[in-house]
C-alpha cells in the first residue's frame, strides 16, 4: 500500500501550477479521503490557484471536511449507483447503514453548498449494467430531492468487447433514460454518456478514433507518485 504524504502532495500541485495546470481532481485508490492529508492538499490546491474537482463514494464525508471542500472544490461527484439500500449492497458490498449515511452525507453537501452560497457544482453518479438498470429513473428522482445540481449515468466499462455488453440491456438503459430526464428542471439536470450507449446498442464495442490526444490535456499521478498516460493506463509501466 502507498500513500502520499502532504510534503509530497504540495510538491506535486506546486509543479503542476508551475509548469501552467488549470486544474487538479482528486480521485481513485478507493477513496480520496482514505488519505488523512487530503483535504489540506485540497485546501493548498486551491490557495495557490488550482480549481479543485473531488470525486468521492461519499462514506467519509462528515461535517469537517465537508467544509473544507465545498468551499476549495469548483465541481464535487458522488459515486452513489444506486437508489435503494438493496442496490447499494449489489454495487458497493456494503449495507443499508452506509447507504442511509451517503445519502445523509450528500445532503450534509448541499446544505453546505446553500450556506457558503457557493457555485460548486454538486452531482452524483450511477453506473449502469444488469444489476442496476431497473432504477435508472428511481435514481433521477432520488438525486432531484438531495438538492444535488445533476444526476449522471454511464456504462460500466470493462473491455470493449462485445462479450462485455447485453445489447438488449442497452436499449432498456436508453429508454429508462430518457424517462429519467423527466426529472430535469432549471436546478437539476439528468446528464449521461448517451453516445456511448447508442454505440454499444449498435454493436460498435471498439474506440472511434485511431489516435487518442486526450493526454495531452488530462494525465494521471497515482499514489506512487508516477504520472501515468491516463485513469486507463494507470499502473502500466510500459
Amino acid at each position: 500500500q502507498v500513500s502520499i504524504t502532504l510534503k509530497e502532495a504540495k510538491n506535486i500541485l506546486n509543479q503542476i501550477k508551475k509548469f501552467g495546470g488549470k486544474a487538479v481532481t482528486f480521485t481513485g485508490g478507493g477513496d480520496p479521503l482514505c488519505n488523512k492529508d487530503t483535504i489540506e492538499a485540497v485546501k493548498y490546491a486551491k490557495k495557490i490557484g488550482l480549481d479543485v474537482g473531488f470525486i468521492t463514494n461519499g462514506i467519509l464525508l462528515n461535517k469537517d471536511n465537508i467544509k473544507d471542500i465545498v468551499s476549495s472544490c469548483v465541481w464535487i461527484r458522488v459515486s452513489l449507483d444506486a437508489a435503494t439500500k438493496e442496490t447499494y449492497l449489489k454495487t458497493h458490498c456494503l449495507n443499508s447503514n452506509i447507504f442511509e449515511l451517503v445519502i445523509s452525507n450528500i445532503k450534509l453537501l448541499s446544505k453546505e453548498k446553500k450556506k457558503q452560497k457557493s457555485n460548486v457544482t454538486i452531482g452524483v453518479g450511477f453506473l449502469t449494467y444488469d444489476r442496476t438498470i431497473h432504477e435508472i429513473v428511481e435514481f433521477a428522482k432520488l438525486s432531484s430531492k438531495l438538492g444535488v445540481d445533476y444526476a449522471q449515468y454511464r456504462p460500466l466499462l470493462k473491455k470493449h468487447t462485445e462479450k462485455e455488453f447485453n445489447i438488449k440491456s442497452q436499449d432498456i438503459v436508453i429508454n429508462n433514460i430518457k424517462k429519467a430526464s423527466k426529472y430535469s428542471n432549471k436546478n437539476f439536470s439528468v446528464v449521461s454518456s448517451i453516445h456511448k450507449y447508442n454505440l454499444i446498442a449498435s454493436k460498435q464495442y471498439k474506440r472511434q478514433y485511431d489516435v487518442c490526444y486526450g493526454h495531452n490535456f488530462a494525465t494521471v499521478i497515482a499514489a506512487d507518485q508516477k504520472m501515468y498516460l491516463c485513469c486507463h493506463m494507470r499502473g502500466l509501466k510500459k
